[in-house]
């Protein structure tokens, strides 16, 4: 009996570890990739200014992809 009741101790203190390091994984994964979502969400906005979200545009990406220095930086950025 009492071993019993200790293996149930150790197994609730495992699962309490195991939820904690799960928790602290999610926390990490937010703090790591909640600012490139931002940056996805507002880069499809017409706002020159973060913060006001004003409509849906690809204004931002025809300039990306119709400026000559820009094309030549993704280019030195995929080539190198």
């Amino acid at each position: 009996m009492q071993r019993s009741r200790k293996w149930k101790q150790e197994e609730v203190a495992y699962g309490e570890k195991k939820l904690g390091q799960r928790l602290w994984l999610f926390c990490v994964f937010v703090f790591l990739y909640a600012p490139i979502f931002v940056l996805i969400v507002y880069s499809f906005t017409s706002s020159t200014m973060i913060g006001a979200i004003r409509g849906f545009s690809l204004e931002h990406y025809v300039t990306l992809f119709t400026t000559k220095e820009l094309l030549h930086m993704i280019g030195g950025t995929l080539l190198f």
